[in-house]
């Protein structure tokens, strides 16, 4: 005699309610390669859906842009973010554009990954994401790790820094999710991620689907 929603379905085996596969209430639910969750369907959907506010989120559109200091490179678009001017302190990005490639061998989702080569020999310096703003809400927010390295991340709005997270050690072929919430109503938003001591053995560091979802 349970009654859930048509999102949901009943457990047998304790007659509550879950969410049926591919459903979700927020993005920490997209576990598989759908990694957005469009909240008013409670459906998983792909990082390149509209409800996915980081522009190019999935890593798929690559451009050659004049990089300063760098001269021409291939990097992914909305994904280099540089210094407005020199006393910007906003968190943009540190990393030799060449250190950035894309990696289509085994992407978590669509058919491209970003892979970091930041080996042991080199510090960890910020790769960060172009500045955009975010409306009022809240806001539940995603990216997924494969490979071997430290990772961390932090991000820099017009409501200033995050708290600084510890690095994480990863060696693995499989995806890791990382789930994070992400302040609304601010201005200039950039998502910061530091890698370092990278390992080709296991292709250095891939980042994909890095999503951001308004929660109902």
């Amino acid at each position: 005699d349970v009654s859930c929603d048509e999102w949901k379905s009943c457990d047998p085996n304790t007659g509550l309610c879950q969410l049926s596969p591919g459903r979700c209430i927020t993005t920490a639910d997209c576990v598989g390669n759908l990694p957005a969750c469009d909240t008013a369907n409670h459906l998983c959907v792909s990082a390149e859906h509209e409800v996915n506010i980081f522009p190019n989120g999935g890593f798929e559109s690559w451009n050659v842009y004049e990089i300063p200091y760098h001269g021409e490179h291939l990097i992914p678009d909305e994904w280099y973010g540089t210094f407005e001017d020199l006393s910007d302190h906003t968190g943009a990005t540190e990393i030799d554009p060449e250190l950035l490639q894309p990696y289509t061998s085994a992407p978590h989702s669509a058919t491209t990954a970003l892979q970091i080569i930041q080996t042991v020999e080199l510090a960890p310096d910020r790769f960060t994401s172009e500045d955009f703003d975010i409306a009022a809400g809240s806001y539940t927010c995603a990216y997924w790790v494969r490979g071997k390295g430290d990772v961390r991340h932090r991000w820099y709005s017009s409501g200033g820094w995050s708290t600084e997270t510890p690095f994480v050690q990863y060696d693995t072929d499989e995806w890791v999710q990382n789930v994070f919430h992400a302040p609304g109503n601010v201005r200039g938003f950039r998502f910061i991620l530091y890698v370092a001591r990278t390992d080709p053995a296991r292709d250095h560091i891939q980042i994909d689907s890095v999503v951001c979802t308004k929660n109902l």
